[in-house]
This record gives C-alpha cells, structure tokens and sequence, in this order.
C-alpha cells in the first residue's frame, strides 16, 4: 500500500516509454546523492526556501539569528523530498520492468 502512493504521488514519471526510461537509467548511473542534491534541494529546496523567506521576512518580525536554522530544517526537508521522488521513480520503474518481463 505504501509502495503504491510513492508509485502515484512520488514519481518522476507516470508512463514508461523509451525516452523515460532512458532517462531514469542515465540519472541511476549517476547516483542517488546527485539526485537528491539536484532534484531535492537545489531544483525544490532553494527555489522554495526563497519563496518561504520573503513571505517570512515580509508578515513576520524575524531575528537574522534565526535563518541558518530555518536553512537547515529546510535543506533536511528538501534532502528528503529527493529521496522520496527517487524511492517513487525507482519503485515505478521496477514496477514496469516487472510487468514487462
């Protein structure tokens, strides 16, 4: 039950053509640590943590001393995100070779 939510909600793919799986192999190949730097906290993290500080710093009062700890939170949060996307993508993918074979 939990592998299929990842499947539904946590993929980087929903179909599995030719060029989506070329792709997924070519991202395997390069690692899960580079994924989740570049999907997790660079693509998803920064862009997010940007967007979340402005509103902060606009509606609230907030000490400078408390950004490195709302940047650290935050980057766990979006290391964890990539992690999941690659746990979704890899358990589709397995999925479809499985049901292919």
């Amino acid at each position: 039950m939990l592998k299929d939510l990842f499947i539904k909600y946590n993929t980087k793919y929903q179909y599995w053509d030719f060029d989506e799986i070329r792709q997924w192999q070519d991202i395997q190949e390069k690692g899960l640590l580079r994924f989740i730097l570049l999907e997790g906290l660079i693509k998803w993290g920064l862009l997010s943590f940007a967007i979340f500080m402005t509103i902060l710093i606009t509606t609230q009062d907030i000490s400078p001393a408390d950004i490195p700890l709302i940047a650290l939170i935050w980057a766990i949060v979006a290391c964890l995100y990539g992690y999941s996307i690659w746990l979704g993508t890899q358990l589709s993918y397995n999925r479809h070779r499985n049901s292919n074979k």
